[in-house]
């Protein structure tokens, strides 16, 4: 497999890592999946997409004990202190959003756009 050779070429990638256990899972072979998902986290200890991942392919083969073992081991998110270069801002809920970022369950950002598109579609069909 194409990804195998690449990761042998980049021995210490997480990301890489990560891809591998996604298409390995994908394509049913498990037992690969799961080892790719244990260098993942192995690469990555501090990253919980890693260990996300590694707990999602243990899902799909069937394994709750083994998928309940890497999610227990996901390490607490890290948010960023103000003042660190950050471009973002954290909510009270903890999730870090992009400077100037609405969320999607904000009713007034979806009639904005939704207008404003609108508008332009009309304008757009009329002065045709």
């Amino acid at each position: 497999m194409i990804l195998e050779r690449v990761a042998g070429l980049s021995p210490g990638m997480a990301p890489v890592a990560n891809h591998l256990t996604e298409t390995l899972a994908i394509v049913k072979r498990y037992e690969d999946a799961d080892r790719w998902g244990r260098e993942a986290m192995e690469f990555g200890p501090d990253e919980p997409m890693n260990f996300t991942i590694a707990a999602w392919s243990a899902v799909q083969a069937g394994w709750p004990d083994r998928a309940r073992r890497y999610v227990a081991e996901i390490p607490p998110p890290r948010i960023p202190r103000s003042g660190s270069g950050s471009s973002g801002s954290v909510s009270r809920s903890g999730i870090c959003r992009p400077r100037g970022a609405m969320p999607n369950c904000c009713p007034s950002a979806r009639s904005r756009s939704t207008r404003s598109f609108r508008k332009t579609s009309a304008w757009r069909w009329s002065a045709a």
